[in-house]
């Protein structure tokens, strides 16, 4: 009985403790995940002549920074260290399965290459329909064009840690480079709320719960609320973890989502 006892203890302290262990552990994958990017990149814009970053104008989309064109991802993949995977984030590993599951049921193959990808974005997401850009798992906040318009988004605003609001780097010899991430966890929720005492309520970035409850029609793509932290990656080579209480809000997009990192 002593034994039955002391291990009814033992699992009283230890238990609760798991799901945060858990989320820690897929966390560090994260990182190393946003490490790749942050060196893809570097890799892709030292090739440009001209030292830019992948700003692809996509033909339609809401100005949300995970809106991207598809040039995005066929140009972005070859040569710099970038599969289809890293496009995914560790610490919410639903979202990955559910994008495998989900091609598989369309075109009855893994999703493997940057053709690929570029279908289940457009093509293999219920929720959206047929669509003409790609909606990312990540946010990517190197500034372009959309449609035919002439303003390029994403525009700074005013957040919890934005004093500085010159914006987001373009290329490696931007002065921001190493100031501003050209790459985070997508953490967001709809409305321009501009608070960061919202961030609790916030969609992805690297959730307690990745089976949280995420509400019916704007969780799209992604699972788990609660954030612990997020990920950020910069165009100089390095990226970084932040803790939930460094996440502000940064932007709020033209389909009017909160956007957090």
């Amino acid at each position: 009985m002593v034994v039955i006892a002391i291990i009814a203890i033992l699992a009283a302290i230890l238990l609760p403790a798991l799901p945060l262990a858990k989320v820690q552990a897929h966390t560090t994958s994260c990182l190393s995940t946003f490490r790749q990017w942050a060196v893809g990149a570097n890799v892709y814009a030292s090739d440009d002549t001209k030292g830019r970053f992948p700003s692809e104008r996509p033909p339609a989309g809401g100005e949300d920074p995970w809106d991207v064109a598809g040039q995005f991802v066929t140009n972005m993949m070859p040569g710099s260290g970038i599969t289809v995977p890293l496009f995914f984030c560790p610490a919410r590993p639903g979202e990955y399965q559910l994008a495998q599951q989900r091609f598989m049921a369309k075109y009855h193959r893994y999703l493997s290459t940057p053709s690929d990808l570029w279908l289940y974005y457009t093509t293999a997401i219920p929720d959206w329909g047929d669509t003409d850009f790609g909606l990312m798992n990540q946010s990517w906040w190197v500034p372009r064009q959309a449609g035919a318009g002439t303003d390029a988004y994403p525009v700074p605003g005013i957040s919890g840690n934005a004093a500085d609001t010159k914006g987001w780097p373009t290329s490696i010899s931007d002065p921001q480079v190493n100031k501003e991430p050209i790459l985070t966890d997508l953490l967001f929720q709809p409305g321009d709320l501009e608070l960061d005492s919202e961030i609790g309520t916030a969609v992805g970035g690297h959730p307690r719960n990745e089976n949280g409850n995420v509400p019916s029609g704007w969780g799209w793509q992604n699972a788990g609320m609660d954030t612990q932290s997020v990920n950020r990656a910069y165009g100089d080579g390095h990226a970084v973890l932040v803790p939930r209480k460094q996440v502000h809000w940064q932007y709020s997009g033209g389909g009017s989502w909160s956007c957090y990192y």
